[in-house]
């Protein structure tokens, strides 16, 4: 049986090399069944340790909004943690990641991203694209 998803995040958060690698499982939360990764990752280009990607999402009811609850729950729950929805398929799907304020990455199609809640990490990472985006300009002259 696969574990929930917070005891998975909560085993993922004890490991020695939790901002090394990557750890990857399928979970459950609800009515939800979630293939995650937890553990560091690129966003547009910027490195961030704590990520929190859901590759597969998979409901036995879609549209009654248990993705967004289980969105809210993961904020509320693991603020330090940056969410990362990737390979969207559908635009209603699409649609609703984007009123829920999430981000629809530049270097990756159909991927969406939501920074982390606490701490300076949105500040840092727009600091840190503007700063690889000037470093390429320079090195493309």
């Amino acid at each position: 049986m696969e574990p929930s998803s917070e005891d998975f995040i909560r085993e993922c958060q004890s490991s020695k090399l939790a901002k090394v690698i990557s750890r990857n499982s399928y979970t459950h939360w609800g009515e939800l069944t979630v293939y995650m990764r937890v553990g560091p990752r690129y966003i547009d280009g910027v490195k961030h340790d704590r990520v929190i990607d859901i590759a597969n999402v998979q409901a036995k009811h879609t549209g009654r909004g248990t993705f967004k609850k289980f969105v809210k729950f993961l904020r509320d729950t693991f603020p330090e943690y940056a969410l990362y929805v990737e390979s969207v398929l559908t635009d209603r799907f699409s649609d609703g990641l984007l009123r829920m304020g999430f981000t629809l990455s530049k270097v990756y199609s159909n991927c969406f991203y939501m920074l982390a809640v606490i701490g300076d990490f949105q500040e840092d990472h727009h600091e840190r694209r503007a700063r690889i985006q000037t470093r390429a300009t320079k090195n493309r002259d």
